[in-house]
Parts: C-alpha cells; structure tokens; sequence
C-alpha cells in the first residue's frame, strides 16, 4: 500500500511566494527570534506585518516599489531601536541583531559591560558625573599570543546619559595544529592569574577628539563600570 507523506516547505522559504519582505528579530546575546516587546514598521508600505508561525514579521501580497526603510521599536524589550534605510534592507527576507540596553537581563556566564562615559570618574560621590553623550566606543581584546588584538563587537554610540553596554562572544574549538580536516578555530583571548580579559576601550567624542586605555575585565561576568575622560589616554 503506498503512503502518502506530507511534503512541507520550510517556513522561511515559504513565505517568499506571496511576500514583499520578511523580517527576523534577533536577541544579539541569545541569537533567540524576538517577537515581543516590539513593532517593525515597513516606512512606505500599508498595514501592519503578519507574525508568522516562525516568529518573522512579514508583509504579504505588497509590492517593494514604495518600501522606504525598517523602523525598529522595541517599546516593551530591553533593546536599542533601528532605523534603516530601504537600501540597507535585503528583501525579501532580512535579519537584524538586536542590541541590549543597559536594563538587559543578562544571563550567567556572558561577558558584556554596563558602561558610562563621563567627564571625569574621580570626582566625590556626592559630586554628579556629567555624562558625554553621542561618543563612540569600542573595544579590542588581546588574543593568547600576547600581541594579537581583535575587535570586540561593532561601536557603540554612548545615550544622552552616556551609557552604553558591549557583549563579547567568543568562539569556542581547537585551534588548528596538523593536516585537513580542519578543525573549528576557537577565539583564546589572554587571560591574567585571576581570569580577566586585557581590553582596549577606545572612545571618541563628536568633536572628533580621541581617547583610549586598556582595562581588565573578568571572562563570563558582566562588568558595570564608569569611564572617566580624564582617566583614558
């Protein structure tokens, strides 16, 4: 007697038959699809995105020839917002990485920074820190062989209070040390007798005025710390 067997296309693909674009959210910690908390907004196009069964928001039966851009509001996530223009936008399908804000639960085990650029960090606390918004961050870390520097993540542009947070995600194998097959390349950054990183914190302000230090951070914690202008080189 012969089967019958139900052939099903994945979603992700399925959905382009009959959709203008398909947006996934993604928790940039987790690399978890975000379908709470948010509104994607398709700047140009009518109506409101369905939420498919996959978690991608997606606009059906629409043409492109108005699409303008993605609007990200993440009203009720503890996210940045996006803006991108309709260049930036592969269509149909595209994925962004949703970036943590400093109120992000972070799970045990990631290493990230809650940080704060201020003027000067060596004032008494009764003193309030003015905090430097619109200044761009971003970070290195030193591999094991003692000279090798990485980049951390993308910058990150300081909020009008001066915060920012950064997530460090490291690859995990073997390194690679005889013939094919390959092994996968792991991320092994130097590590001090109590386990911290050596990171380059690199800050610059709009006035195109730069600064930087290199910090310890412990691997597998999340650091909160303020950063005083006067305190980096």
């Amino acid at each position: 007697m012969n089967r019958r067997f139900a052939v099903r296309v994945p979603l992700d693909i399925a959905y382009t038959r009959e959709a203008m674009l398909g947006v996934e959210l993604l928790d940039a910690v987790t690399l978890e699809r975000v379908t709470k908390g948010v509104e994607v907004i398709a700047k140009g196009i009518a109506g409101k995105p369905i939420l498919n069964h996959s978690g991608l928001f997606v606009w059906v039966k629409q043409g492109a020839t108005k699409f303008n851009g993605l609007t990200i509001d993440p009203f009720g996530a503890p996210f940045e917002g996006v803006e991108l223009t309709a260049a930036q936008v592969n269509l149909p399908f595209h994925s962004v990485q949703l970036h943590p804000l400093p109120s992000y639960p972070f799970a045990p085990g990631v290493t990230a920074i809650r940080g704060r650029l201020v003027e000067s960090d060596s004032m008494p606390p009764q003193v309030p820190r003015v905090a430097i918004p619109g200044a761009t961050i971003r970070f290195e870390w030193l591999d094991d062989d003692g000279t090798t520097w990485h980049p951390w993540q993308a910058p990150r542009v300081t909020t009008k209070t001066g915060d920012f947070t950064a997530m460090m995600r490291l690859a995990h194998g073997r390194r690679h040390t005889g013939s094919p097959p390959l092994p996968p390349k792991s991320d092994e950054p130097r590590l001090d007798a109590a386990g911290n990183l050596s990171v380059r914190v690199f800050a610059s302000r709009a006035n195109g005025a730069q600064k930087q230090k290199t910090y310890p951070f412990p691997q597998g914690r999340v650091t909160d710390k303020s950063f005083g202008w006067d305190d980096l080189q």
